[in-house]
């Protein structure tokens, strides 16, 4: 496959680097962009003269799923070569109009537990973070909705497939043929993939939070069953032991299940935000998105399993444990609920 270029750009993240894929195939594409960065620009225009590639031959950017550090650079590409950007439905309106904070994902927050003092800080660091990205209002788009064919000349596809969790709209891309999968953050070998509530709320009901984790449990099934030969991740080296990784993904997520429900008492009502704590006691101002997320995820299953009860006092939302009898492996047997 030496028509497929892993450019790994640095990122100011914890995770380091991140990586776009030039394919090498009419018409020229590229899968995902990196983050608005002198580096960005650097590493990719070397690359791209590696390849025998100028900007002008871009005519395609398929973005994986609406963050930063996956379609931050967008807008300098567009002024670069003027691609088409190809984008699933559910991550259009970030892209195009850029992430804001809305109110909404602040109300889950505050409803969750997370202390009001804390939200103009969170506010704050997000925005931080969403300096690197541009939004792409004068883009020209082609939306996706899973299963649509990208062709390639030499016969050469991408199929796009539908892998909420992560994001509502995030998307893999599989060719058949040579068992390769673009996996962007939905597959990553060394990090598990955060499900992250969606930002922008549900129209009409901002408060509600999606349920993510059970949507992403679900997408790994997706994968699962696909006959994979290596993948190519947002972040990190190409790998080929993706069963064996989806495997211990799900045995992550069972482990964290029983991780929650220990951390919870039958006889006090905790919320989301005060379960984090006891699980992540050192967590910072940046972590507290991701461990609320993490937590919920984890809740929306034992509430679907009645191993908890949800009620909302003095507009917070609070869990209690159910005492119920266990067994060995029950865990398991929960996300393989979602899966079967």
């Amino acid at each position: 496959m030496n028509f497929i270029f892993q450019i790994s750009i640095p990122i100011p993240f914890e995770i380091q680097t991140v990586n776009i894929y030039l394919i090498k195939k009419e018409p020229i594409t590229l899968i995902d962009t990196g983050m608005k960065l002198p580096e960005t620009y650097r590493y990719l225009d070397n690359s791209l003269k590696e390849a025998g590639i100028t900007w002008q031959h871009i005519k395609r950017v398929i973005i994986t799923h609406g963050h930063v550090d996956h379609f931050g650079f967008g807008k300098r590409i567009m002024e670069l070569s003027n691609p088409t950007f190809f984008v699933h439905k559910e991550e259009y309106l970030k892209i195009k109009e850029g992430i804001t904070f809305p109110k909404g994902f602040a109300e889950v927050l505050i409803k969750n537990g997370t202390p009001d003092g804390m939200i103009n800080k969170i506010i704050n660091y997000v925005k931080k973070v969403n300096q690197f990205g541009d939004k792409l209002d004068k883009a020209r788009f082609n939306i996706l909705y899973g299963g649509e064919r990208i062709e390639f000349d030499d016969r050469f596809y991408l199929k796009v497939i539908h892998t909420p969790g992560h994001t509502p709209g995030h998307i893999c891309l599989y060719n058949e043929k040579d068992g390769i999968i673009f996996s962007g953050d939905h597959l990553l070998q060394k990090t598990t993939p955060n499900p992250l509530f969606d930002w922008r709320g549900k129209e009409g009901n901002q408060s509600q939070h999606s349920k993510v984790l059970i949507d992403y449990i679900r997408s790994l099934r997706k994968i699962e069953k696909l006959d994979l030969k290596i993948a190519f991740p947002g972040h990190g080296l190409p790998f080929r032991d993706i069963k064996s990784l989806i495997q211990k993904i799900y045995n992550h997520h069972s482990q964290r299940l029983k991780n929650v429900l220990n951390e919870m008492d039958s006889q006090k009502d905790m919320t989301p935000y005060q379960i984090g704590c006891k699980l992540f006691p050192d967590m910072n101002i940046k972590d507290v998105l991701l461990v609320v997320s993490e937590i919920l995820g984890h809740l929306d299953i034992l509430l679907d399993k009645e191993m908890v009860k949800r009620k909302v006092t003095n507009d917070r939302i609070y869990y209690i444990k159910e005492k119920l009898p266990f067994y060995k492996g029950i865990f398991k047997d929960i996300i393989k609920s979602y899966i079967e």
